[in-house]
């Protein structure tokens, strides 16, 4: 696994990333941030793939 996410500042970097998602994925997103009004589309993304990333333990990330 390449280490390149490791190299910059998260804080100063913003991307857009274009996906597509199966469908009942979707629906279950819908669903999760219209019953959690506080909770948006961007934020349910950044946690989920946080929480991949500290699962995957990467090792810029266990200093």
């Amino acid at each position: 696994m390449s280490d390149w996410f490791c190299c910059f500042d998260a804080a100063a970097v913003h991307v857009s990333v274009v996906n597509e998602f199966p469908e009942d994925l979707y629906q279950a997103m819908r669903e999760f941030i219209s019953s959690h009004p506080n909770r948006d589309q961007y934020r349910l993304l950044q946690a989920a793939l946080a929480g991949f990333l500290f699962q995957r333990d990467p090792p810029c990330l266990s200093r």
